[in-house]
């Protein structure tokens, strides 16, 4: 019985005269409605043979199930499971669980209100609301929560702020000698309460942190040795002949367990396995998540037994065997180059990261397949390949000066296309001391203001993600202007204006085909010798990148490896930022895509021979420049905007000529209006405004298509506006848009979503223009529908029976009183004879003016007469119905099954 030991109920004692016992026991006290309740009922003869008996379940008197119980033996001991269902009772109410044990055979309902049993035990239930199958997720990055408070001097609350995910269990580490599955038990009273805050959790599994394998460690392990003399930084070491220790790591590796020794495989999937067993019933355990971030650290290829196997079977040859670059023409990388073939060889497979990850996913996925596995952070390496098994990947960007750096949510889209994963990107809200405010001022690490908040929220979710993410509270804000409570007041203005809303509509879009790629080469990073800019090796591009957004030019981000695999043919024009350096495939697939006709644009640093390639002479190299420190002292951290190992007050300093955040602004605005006039009559965007401070994108679904408009308009604040060094405050503007008939020749009307209106717009000499405030939101969606929207109808019974399904019919119609085509965002409102509203109010989607969705009303429900609300969130219109909610039922309680 391992998985029945979880929880016993508080019982009433047993029948004095009863010559059989009872005991009852469950997983849990709270379910979601529409959840099986589990319980175990053993029952023991306690002296002689007893005759035959049976039990009897209640639940708060609407919900029974009965099971019979043979003669037993003396000091027989039988076990009985007993399920009941909670989807006959309401939700958000605690109902009374009685378990009874009776001699003879079950009886009619009526009769137990004579009879007397033999034993009766009671425990409280608790049946909440399951959460939205629809909902964004915005999931709130962090270890061994759930975290309720967010900041304890401002009592900011997860969920009052918008959060629906948070991080939850770790597999336990300490204390010393403990029994791992007890410590697991312990999880199980945070993730109960999380379910009553309809909050999903992410757990943790083990990966290959050396802390993890505290109370599973594997046989062979040797202690580490620890550093003699005074060096206050050195590390332990780890003893040259423990094979279960990582052998090779490029710093830290006293961290890391070896993921290619067997014993450390089956431990990591022994605790794996053994955090679901005692956990896995939780069906708010939505993502497990590996932080992975020791990728920085094992850069090198893995020196245990089997990491050295590997790199035999799949190189033939060692590190220090590589050798020089190998090129065939200036710039280009022969394609079996070795230093290349070894960078892909260490991060796809040599350091055993994705080993790792992979077999983490696979024990997830063996008892949970519903849980998405998720793992970060892929910053360091423009590959593929290097997290398998993870259903989604992601990473966390730091955004000063510029909230468009979060634009790098191209590259995760890059990353998880080609297997069919999911990019989440995670708004950091930290600033590096220094960064925003100097040192010299303040010396705490900042939290972002509420302008960048929601300009970097705007720009994910205009590429359509399945889940949003912050990272970074509490303890990191140590004064009064390091935390900023506006802050957490837009993330909850967004949650309620926007996430929940249209998060459905969001979920159901993706993002439009484009006919602009640009590459991110992983060649040029490891060979390339043009100077580094801000940000991490994957982040170089972006600068580039930036500037074609803030032009309207949307590009699709491509890998080497994509173009070897996956070729040029989907595209017209390829962008080469930062391409000192192309393999031979990568090449010739560039040649042969310029025969075709296909344009190249590339920047200074261009190695290759590519002729009639467009170039810019784009200067990025201020960027690091733009920091507080950098304007107040002329100092900045070496490596600051390039490495988040940067340790504040003790990490090496140099000497630079600050600039401040508004002079980068106008900078990039000057560039963006050289790479328009310059491209202009070659490359023109499909949409466009008359501001380089207003960024779109197009995203679609059933061939209409949704253009989503961020305000890029800010100027200093008060908080950290006086260090110049980052712009918070948004300023509300009017964006002037235009787009292409040709391109877009059935919008025939332009809804403003979030205003719920439609907008006029004029056209000539086939060009559509339109004009949409951008307000204090930060953003908004416009529609470009092919049919105006004129009214809605509802199709729903005059009369519903408790406990039974009821269907719900949505239609969205135009004039002619055909169905819309695309996506509408509904939301939908179900109150009850008191004007209460309901379990059964929610935000969905009509998809083709189609929308269905079934009413279950409880037993427990009020009868009388209820009403079903249905708003239109593209155009305003509404739909109402009523229906009588009949209290007949039938007799007696709904039955359970044995």
């Amino acid at each position: 019985m391992r998985a029945i030991i979880l929880l016993a109920l508080a019982f009433f004692p047993a029948v004095a005269r009863a010559d059989v016992s009872m005991q009852v026991k469950l997983k849990r006290t709270t379910y979601w409605r529409g959840e099986t309740v589990h319980a175990v009922v053993t029952c023991t003869s306690d002296a002689g043979k007893t005759p035959p008996s049976h039990v009897r379940a209640d639940l708060g008197g609407l919900v029974d199930a009965t099971a019979h119980v043979p003669s037993l033996s003396p000091n027989e001991l039988f076990e009985i499971p007993v399920t009941l269902t909670t989807q006959s009772v309401r939700s958000g109410q605690t109902y009374p669980l009685t378990v009874s044990l009776y001699h003879g055979p079950a009886q009619p309902d009526d009769a137990y209100s004579t009879l007397e049993p033999l034993a009766t035990q009671s425990a409280t239930l608790s049946v909440v609301r399951p959460p939205d199958s629809d909902r964004l997720n915005v999931w709130q990055w962090s270890y061994g929560g759930p975290s309720v408070i967010l900041n304890s001097q401002h009592q900011t609350n997860a969920k009052d702020i918008g959060f629906t995910a948070a991080g939850g269990p770790v597999f336990p580490y300490s204390p010393e000698g403990a029994d791992p599955a007890e410590q697991l038990k312990l999880y199980r009273s945070s993730l109960e309460a999380a379910m009553k805050r309809g909050m999903d959790i992410s757990f943790c599994p083990v990966g290959i942190w050396h802390r993890e394998y505290n109370l599973v460690q594997p046989r062979g392990t040797m202690p580490l040795v620890e550093p003699s003399g005074e060096d206050e930084n050195a590390h332990p070491t780890v003893h040259p002949d423990d094979d279960t220790r990582y052998q090779g790591a490029a710093r830290n590796g006293h961290e890391y367990f070896n993921p290619f020794h067997p014993e450390v495989a089956l431990q990591q999937t022994y605790a794996n396995e053994l955090m679901l067993r005692e956990l896995g019933d939780f069906p708010n355990l939505k993502y497990a998540f590996v932080d992975a971030e020791f990728v920085d650290d094992l850069y090198y290829h893995n020196t245990n037994e089997g990491g050295l196997k590997l790199l035999e079977e799949r190189l033939g040859f060692t590190r220090e065997e590589i050798g020089d670059p190998e090129f065939v023409a200036p710039g280009v990388l022969a394609d079996d180059d070795r230093g290349l073939r070894y960078r892909r060889f260490v991060l796809q497979e040599g350091n055993g990261v994705n080993l790792a990850l992979q077999r983490a996913a696979d024990a997830v996925h063996r008892h949970r397949p519903d849980v998405q596995f998720l793992s970060d952070p892929f910053r360091s390496a423009a590959l593929l390949d290097m997290f398998p098994g993870c259903d989604i990947i992601s990473t966390w960007t730091y955004t000063n000066p510029d909230p468009k750096l979060m634009l790098y949510i191209e590259t995760l889209r890059a990353v998880c296309k080609p297997a069919g994963q999911e990019p989440l990107h995670v708004v950091t809200l930290l600033n590096y001391p220094g960064s925003v405010v100097p040192e010299e001022h303040d010396e705490n690490w900042m939290m972002m203001g509420p302008g960048r908040l929601i300009e970097t929220t705007w720009i994910n979710l205009s590429r359509a993600p399945e889940v949003v993410g912050y990272y970074a509270f509490d303890s990191y804000y140590k004064s009064e202007l390091a935390f900023s409570q506006p802050s957490m007041d837009a993330l909850a203005e967004l949650s309620r204006e926007v996430f929940v809303p249209y998060g459905p509509l969001l979920r159901r879009l993706e993002v439009a085909p484009r006919r602009i790629a640009l590459l991110s080469s992983e060649a040029s990073r490891w060979y390339g010798s043009s100077p580094g800019l801000l940000g991490y090796p994957n982040y170089q591009p972006y600068h580039f990148y930036t500037v074609m957004e803030m032009a309207h030019l949307n590009a699709d981000v491509l890998f080497d490896e994509t173009i070897e695999r996956y070729g040029l043919d989907a595209y017209d024009v390829l962008v080469l930022p930062k391409c000192d350096v192309l393999t031979e495939s990568v090449y010739n697939q560039v040649r042969e895509f310029q025969a075709r006709g296909g344009i190249v644009i590339a920047d200074q640093y261009l190695g290759p021979d590519l002729p009639e390639a467009l170039r810019f002479d784009f200067d990025f190299t201020h960027r690091r420049k733009v920091s507080a420190n950098a304007i107040a002292t002329g100092k900045i951290y070496t490596g600051a905007g390039e490495d988040d190992h940067i340790i504040p007050g003790k990490s090496e300093m140099e000497n630079v000529t600050g600039v401040t955040a508004l002079q980068d602004q106008l900078i990039l605005e000057s560039y963006a209006t050289q790479l328009r006039e310059e491209l202009a009559g070659k490359v023109e965007p499909d949409v466009w405004c008359d501001q380089h401070d207003v960024l779109v994108n197009v995203l679609e679904q059933h061939g209409v298509q949704y253009l989503v408009l961020i305000n890029d308009k800010r100027t200093y604040d008060d908080r950290t506006g006086p260090f110049k060094a980052v712009m918070e405050e948004l300023v509300p503007q009017t964006a002037s848009v235009h787009f292409r008939r040709d391109e877009f020749p059935e919008a025939a009307v332009l809804y403003d979503i979030l205003a719920k209106q439609s907008l006029e717009m004029t056209e000539a000499d086939g060009v559509v223009s339109f004009e949409v405030e951008l307000g204090h939101l930060g953003g908004t969606i416009i529609a470009l529908s092919p049919q105006p929207i004129e009214s809605m109808t509802l199709d729903a019974p005059n009369a519903m029976h408790r406990d039974a399904d009821n269907r719900i019919r949505v239609r969205v119609v135009d004039p002619s009183n055909r169905t819309i085509r695309g996506v509408q965002p509904l939301e939908i409102t179900v109150t009850d004879p008191s004007g209460k509203e309901t379990e059964f109010s929610h935000h969905s989607c009509a998809e083709n003016g189609r929308y269905e969705f079934t009413l279950h009303p409880a037993l427990n429900d009020p009868p009388g007469r209820w009403t079903i609300t249905i708003n239109d969130l593209t155009a305003g219109r509404s739909a109402t119905h009523e229906f009588e909610l009949t209290g007949d039922q039938q007799t007696g309680p709904t039955p359970g099954t044995q």
